[in-house]
């Protein structure tokens, strides 16, 4: 299978989410993971797949501490930034702007299997008409 990029999404998963009297908090959550070389089959209809990108989303994850945990619910996470990061090329200056660049916008999942998201040339279409 051809390597596509490794992709990461930051958020607040509802899962994770602490009332403390009239405080809401929670932790945060950071998953890196691969796009999904093609469109799973139980994704939800429609797709289009100049659109839509697919990311894998496993029961299980290792933490930054290397702790294996348990995935949380993606729910309260979409709209999060999906980032993907490229070693660069051998010989060439490792810089954040070469190796790290918005894919997507995270827009549903489907726990043990992917998350979803929107292509980042889309989203900024829109803005742009938005802001036109």
């Amino acid at each position: 299978m051809a390597r596509l990029g490794i992709g990461g999404r930051v958020g607040f998963s509802g899962d994770w989410y602490k009332v403390d009297g009239e405080r809401l908090g929670g932790t945060l959550l950071s998953a890196y993971t691969e796009r999904m070389p093609q469109v799973p089959a139980e994704a939800k209809k429609p797709v289009d797949e100049r659109l839509d990108l697919f990311l894998h989303y496993d029961k299980e994850a290792t933490d930054i501490n290397g702790e294996v945990i348990q995935t949380p619910e993606l729910g309260g996470v979409s709209g999060a930034s999906i980032w993907e990061y490229r070693e660069p090329p051998a010989g060439q200056l490792w810089t954040a702007e070469a190796a790290l660049k918005i894919i997507g916008i995270q827009s549903a999942s489907l726990k043990d299997k992917y998350a979803r998201a929107k292509r980042w040339e889309f989203v900024m279409e829109m803005l742009g008409e938005i802001l036109a």
